[in-house]
């Protein structure tokens, strides 16, 4: 995880642009907003990650990877930062559902990494 105070401006994070809540969870509502939170999925579960932003700029990214329990990289999306204030969603599901065990999302900022989420599918 990178030291808020250690972003440079960079393309994608301008200056005082930083990610200000990040929330994981089984369903998205109205504002993109997590209406139920949790860190525990079953395999079918879609899940997803809500993402905030606040301070100035907004000609950056936000890219959300998602990673199972072995590094692998099941889903790399990305999306132009959102209004200050505003929520931007992202999802993951699997056709044939999720393996049980431990995953990861990891936000970024440009090229930055600033958040990470830990989550797991149970059988």
């Amino acid at each position: 995880m990178t030291d808020s105070a250690a972003l440079a401006p960079t393309a994608g994070g301008p200056t005082g642009l930083r990610v200000s809540n990040v929330m994981i969870g089984r369903q998205i509502g109205p504002g993109n907003r997590i209406t139920e939170p949790t860190f525990q999925f079953a395999s079918r579960d879609t899940v997803y990650v809500s993402v905030a932003t606040e301070g100035a700029g907004g000609a950056g990214t936000l890219t959300a990877a998602w990673r199972s329990q072995s590094g692998e990289i099941l889903q790399k999306s990305s999306e132009p930062v959102p209004s200050a204030g505003e929520h931007i969603q992202f999802r993951l599901s699997q056709p044939k559902g999720l393996k049980p065990g431990t995953y990861k999302v990891i936000i970024f900022l440009g090229d930055d990494s600033v958040e990470t989420r830990v989550f797991a599918v149970r059988k």
